[in-house]
């Protein structure tokens, strides 16, 4: 059971979350607060796996609750929710710690995937979001050339399966919607996701999508 915790300053959307939630047998709302305030005071006294939290918020900020998280619960992951999808505001709650961020226009599966991703430790992203952080990288590493540097070298050879697998990535799938469209089983995507990451030696899913802009393999 991934024990779920909601800081947002409106109880109408908190109580939304809450019965999407309700219906999903792996995951309990085990606590909220309307502030950041109120929000830290309760995690002290509640065991919390995950954390979710609004960006902006009057008083202690969604960026202040995600450092002060960090600091005093380490062991308790954080999920960004937030209707700002501007790359300086997703920059922030990345680089203080959360692990995903994901807006407020979600629907249930994408929000459920987040929190199953987050609580085992992974990064998520909205495909938005992810679009946001592509546009920011692709304007810092293009060099007069075109070619991004750190990719600078020899091109990957993917095979026919890492190909289909590599398209449906950068289009924004889950590793599940992936191995649902290709009729595969989800442990064969997942080793086909972990072979791609290899070879362009990153574990990062933005930096997959960032090499295949940069070497046009679909054009």
């Amino acid at each position: 059971m991934i024990r779920t915790f909601i800081i947002d300053d409106h109880q109408l959307f908190i109580d939304g979350l809450k019965a999407l939630l309700g219906f999903v047998d792996n995951i309990e709302v085990v606590g909220e607060a309307l502030n950041g305030e109120e929000g830290v005071k309760k995690l002290k006294k509640q065991d919390v796996d995950v954390l979710i939290t609004d960006y902006s918020m009057d008083g202690m900020s969604g960026y202040d609750v995600v450092k002060y998280v960090r600091e005093h619960f380490p062991n308790i992951r954080i999920l960004t929710l937030s209707m700002h999808d501007d790359i300086q505001f997703i920059d922030q709650m990345t680089n203080a710690g959360s692990l995903g961020y994901i807006l407020k226009n979600t629907g249930r599966r994408e929000l459920v995937e987040a929190i199953e991703s987050v609580s085992k430790g992974e990064t998520y992203y909205s495909i938005r979001v992810k679009e946001a952080i592509l546009n920011k990288y692709s304007k810092k590493v293009n060099t007069a050339q075109g070619v991004e540097k750190s990719f600078s070298g020899e091109e990957v050879f993917f095979t026919r399966r890492e190909k289909q697998v590599l398209k449906l990535m950068v289009s924004g799938l889950t590793s599940k919607d992936i191995a649902d469209a290709l009729c595969m089983s989800f442990h064969t995507v997942n080793t086909h996701q972990k072979n791609i990451n290899s070879k362009i030696d990153t574990s990062s899913d933005l930096t997959v999508v960032q090499y295949v802009k940069v070497h046009h393999i679909f054009d």
